[in-house]
């Protein structure tokens, strides 16, 4: 796997795992990693998806060569 997409794995995973913290607290059993993927891409797919533009640049430079 390049950095590149490493950088946006982890970035993913932390995003999911925030949320899933966040929804732990209202839920009486929290959502697996999988679950909110999947929940993700139905949003995605039914135009529903409201990014965060605060993730959307924390992915963007963690993908970024530190050699630029």
């Amino acid at each position: 796997m390049s950095r590149e997409w490493e950088g946006l794995d982890q970035a993913l995973h932390s995003i999911c795992a925030s949320n899933r913290e966040a929804a732990a607290g209202s839920e009486s059993e929290p959502r697996t990693r999988r679950d909110r993927i999947e929940e993700l891409k139905q949003q995605v797919k039914d135009g529903e998806y409201q990014p965060d533009i605060k993730d959307i640049a924390r992915l963007l430079t963690s993908a970024m060569d530190p050699s630029l």
